[in-house]
C-alpha cells in the first residue's frame, strides 16, 4: 500500500485486487505476523479485509502469526466472527533446533565460487565456535528473552556485521558483541551517561 494513500484508498485497493484475483482464478494468501498487534484498536484493516473475502468471490486466505496464544480472543466480535478459529500451536524450538538453524544459515556451501580453501576456514572456525561453552551461554541468554525464528534472524544480521572485514571469518566476539547490542536499553545507557556527567561536575566544581 501507498503510504500515502489513505485508509479508505488502501480498502479500495485491495478490494480491486481481490476482485481481479478472483476473475483470473488466482488464491491470495496474506500472511499478517505479530497477528495480536492487528488486533488492537478498531481493527479496521481485519475487518475491511475479511468483510471483502466474504463480499467477493475471491480465492483468499488469511493466516495470523502470534506468541500469544489468546489472540483470536483479543479480536472484535464482528472480526472473530469471520474467522475459520482454526489454530496450529507449534512447541518452540529447542536449543539445539535453534543451534542447527544457525549452522544452516551462516556456513558456507562447499560448491560456492568463493576459494576453497577460504570456504573450509570459514567452516572450521565457525565449527569451533559452535561447540565453544561461551556460545552455549549467549545462545541461553538470547532465547531466554525471546526465542521466535525473527528474532534468531535479527541477531544473526548483527553478528554478521560484527565481521573482520579484513579476515573475512567470524569469532566468538561477533556473538558476544551482537548480543550485547540487543540487551542494550537505550534509557538505561543515557541514565548511565547522565550519572557520569554529574560525577565529573562533582569532581571539577
Amino acid at each position: 500500500f501507498p503510504k500515502w494513500a489513505s485508509s479508505d484508498d488502501n480498502t479500495e485497493f485491495m478490494i480491486d485486487m481481490l476482485r481481479e484475483c478472483g476473475l483470473a482464478h488466482k488464491t491470495v494468501i496474506f500472511v499478517l505476523e505479530e497477528f495480536d498487534l492487528f488486533a488492537q484498536g478498531k481493527q479496521r484493516l481485519l475487518y475491511s479485509l475479511l468483510d471483502a473475502m466474504q463480499s467477493l468471490t475471491s480465492q483468499a486466505v488469511v493466516i495470523g502469526l502470534s506468541c500469544r496464544l489468546d489472540a483470536d480472543q483479543l479480536l472484535e466480535k464482528r472480526v472473530r466472527s469471520r474467522f475459520s478459529h482454526r489454530k496450529l500451536l507449534f512447541v518452540p524450538s529447542s536449543l539445539d533446533d535453534i543451534q542447527r538453524l544457525m549452522e544452516h544459515l551462516l556456513m558456507l556451501d562447499k560448491d560456492s565460487s568463493l576459494p576453497t580453501n577460504y570456504v573450509t576456514e570459514y567452516n572450521s572456525r565457525l565449527t569451533s565456535i559452535f561447540s565453544n561453552k561461551k556460545f552455549k551461554g549467549v545462545l541461553d541468554s538470547l532465547t531466554d528473552t525471546d526465542a521466535t525464528t525473527s528474532n534468531i534472524l535479527r541477531f544473526l544480521f548483527r553478528v554478521v556485521s560484527y565481521m573482520d572485514m579484513e579476515s573475512g571469518f567470524l569469532s566468538m566476539e561477533c556473538f558476544t558483541d551482537a548480543l550485547s547490542s540487543m540487551q542494550r536499553q537505550p534509557k538505561m545507557d543515557s541514565l548511565q551517561e547522565i550519572c557520569r556527567f554529574w560525577n565529573c561536575t562533582y569532581l571539577y566544581a
